[in-house]
């Protein structure tokens, strides 16, 4: 496969969600479907309430802590969680007819104004599936054939340690949905937009009701799984009137710079980070509130006395034993209402290290840190603080800035598939998150605490990230027969082995700018890949480079995944032929490093699926089409 060729590909996929918490601000829903009352009564006996009841036994398999099953989340839209409904009991799905709610369109607002924005940074931004300065196109928030599709709820009462007096949290994850016709078919995606509606779990005695409310029967699946949760589970009438609304939570892609453009860190991606609280209990008007955790650098850099004041905050034993946990939630006069979240190359951009960019090492350097677990040392304290803001979190092993981005359906082709809908970072917490919720449920003792993101789902196999040296990193080791390569992050390699098969192979030296997107690599070298392998570079949007295999190859980490020629399959679309049509026109097939669900792909990858049944290929993420902001096939 020809270089130029290779510089214009990506596949076609799905995309979707995750944001970063809040904190409170609450008052009450209480909605419920007519539909519901006549199903109560043909229900089988063994979903009646006392049926679920755990005994001391109870195991975290049993547990139900995200619903993500694609016909499950269709049915509960119907039964009254589509966002309209949840949040303000209309039947507004399409951004056109949402905008003409009072409370969305306060929300609205805001966002066009971040994308408005980008402008002023980036004259040559616009709507465009041909240059290489793609904006958001901000039309989509008042559209006809834009909604707000259910793509996952997600049972996070583990996090009741940051709201005492409550049982945690229940979050409703909904990401921007296009339902168009182009040359004269239907065609249906998704684009890279999140909303995620945050309730309070109430605390009326213990929590332990509450966690056995999520035992799910284990045979149910698709709608009736949705018709247990409604009719006898933790969505029921009852239940959902009790229900608190904390906040709403934006993700969004607003900016992209083609690789072409950018080519040293294969382009440039910005994301806007947003959360939102009502203005009264009737929600008529949402504004921007603190990020959790994310704390305001430029308003501290300018505050001398502020940033003082939060370092000692930092300093008290109470805080730093937060911090080890993952517990730490910061008061609000240190924290931002916007935050930016930069992409590739993770917590190597200092644009993605906010505490990084406010202290140094010596401001810990007094500190006695060797008792600590996971912050033994200022460095690893200062990463610690980082992986815990709303930038960190993101550009933690994610989907594109994403956590969960939606489950493609089993019929979807492989080349316009994801291997799974949930980065391996969130599919490694849900094991924790089950564990947590088995444990409340039979009234044992819960462990509060939670792991580093950045590590989370990568073990210490292949591309895991691994200490170069300092203390605070001396437990993240590689497997046997890996060693830890430093690559371009100061502080963190990356565990590689004698194959090179998707491995990096173009890295240099990072170089920070004021602006993130002026962020550069120096002295970027290409390394050798093994004998028949290519090696894919920066400029055609694989950071720090891969080697890549030989579709014909009898390896079993060699899987054959289908391709799109971007530039072609555009221009295909743009003379109105059929996405089946272009798609058919402009695949073809490259080797790449097989993943699957124990085998993740490395930062800044996302695993894929193949035409091979259990088989994933690990390709840069903004190879996904609709990952992408030109996604929308109407786009000129």
């Amino acid at each position: 496969m020809p270089s130029a060729t290779r510089s214009i590909l990506f596949p076609l996929l799905i995309a979707s969600a995750c944001s970063c918490s809040a904190n409170q601000q609450v008052d009450s829903v209480s909605r419920t479907s007519d539909s519901l009352k006549v199903q109560a009564s043909a229900r089988d006996d063994a979903l009646k309430p006392g049926s679920t009841r755990p005994s001391p036994s109870t195991k975290a398999d049993d547990v139900t802590v995200a619903v993500t099953d694609r016909d499950a989340l269709a049915a509960l839209e119907a039964h009254g969680f589509a966002l309209g409904q949840l949040l303000f009991g209309t039947d507004a799905r399409t951004t056109a007819e949402l905008a003409r709610v009072s409370g969305m369109k306060s929300l609205f607002d805001v966002l066009r104004a971040d994308v408005r924005g980008v402008k002023r940074v980036h004259p040559l931004a616009k709507v465009t599936s041909m240059d290489g300065f793609r904006l958001f196109d901000e039309r989509w928030l008042a559209s006809t054939e834009m909604e707000l599709a259910l793509i996952g709820v997600f049972n996070r009462m583990d996090r009741r340690v940051f709201y005492p007096g409550t049982c945690g949290e229940l979050r409703f994850v909904y990401c921007l949905a296009y339902r168009t016709a182009h040359a004269g078919v239907a065609q249906l995606g998704r684009l890279p937009m999140t909303l995620n509606a945050v309730f309070l779990l109430p605390k009326p005695d213990d929590c332990q009701a509450a966690a056995r409310a999520w035992i799910a029967p284990k045979t149910i699946l698709g709608a009736d799984l949705a018709n247990w949760l409604v009719l006898d589970g933790p969505l029921s009438a009852e239940r959902r009137a009790s229900l608190q609304l904390k906040s709403l939570e934006v993700n969004l892609q607003n900016f992209r710079l083609q690789s072409f453009v950018h080519p040293t860190l294969a382009g440039h991606i910005d994301y806007v980070l947003r959360v939102f609280r009502a203005d009264s209990p009737s929600r008529e008007a949402f504004s921007p509130a603190p990020l959790e955790n994310m704390v305001d650098v430029a308003r501290l850099q300018h505050n001398p006395g502020l940033r003082a004041e939060l370092l000692s905050h930092l300093h008290k034993p109470e805080v730093l034993s937060a911090v080890d946990q993952g517990t730490l939630l910061l008061p609000e006069q240190f924290l931002a209402t916007r935050a930016v979240s930069v992409s590739p190359r993770g917590l190597s951009r200092k644009a993605n290290r906010p505490f990084r960019a406010l202290f140094s090492d010596q401001d810990f350097s007094d500190i006695p840190l060797a008792a600590h677990r996971t912050i033994s040392s200022p460095q690893a304290l200062l990463r610690r603080l980082d992986g815990a803001t709303c930038t960190g979190c993101h550009q933690s092993r994610s989907l594109a800035g994403f956590h969960h981005v939606g489950e493609d359906s089993a019929e979807h082709p492989a080349f316009d598939a994801l291997f799974s809908g949930s980065s391996q970072h969130l599919n490694t917490d849900l094991q924790r998150r089950r564990e947590y919720v088995a444990a409340l449920a039979t009234g044992s003792a819960t462990d509060e605490s939670r792991p580093l993101p950045e590590r989370q789902g990568t073990g210490s196999g292949f591309g895991a990230p691994c200490g170069l040296g300092d203390r605070g990193f001396a437990e993240w080791q590689c497997d046997t027969g890996l060693r830890c390569q430093r690559l371009e992050d100061e502080e963190i390699g990356v565990c590689l082995g004698e194959d090179t098969l998707g491995a990096p192979c173009h890295y240099g030296v990072l170089v920070s700018a004021s602006a993130p997107h002026r962020d550069s690599v120096a002295r970027l070298q290409r390394q050798a890949c093994d004998a028949g392998q290519r090696c894919d570079i920066n400029r055609s949007g694989f950071p720090l480079g891969a080697c890549g295999g030989d579709c014909n190859s009898s390896s079993p980490d060699v899987a054959c995944a289908d391709f799109l020629d971007a530039d072609a399959f555009q221009n295909c679309l743009r003379a109105r032929k059929t996405f089946a049509q272009c798609a058919e026109q402009h695949v073809f097939s490259a080797g790449l490093r097989a993943c699957d669900a124990d085998s993740p792909c490395r930062q800044d990858y996302v695993c894929v699926r193949t035409r091979k049944p259990g088989v994933g290929a690990c390709v840069p993420p903004y190879f996904v089409y609709q990952l992408r902001l030109d996604g929308y096939p109407l786009m000129r």
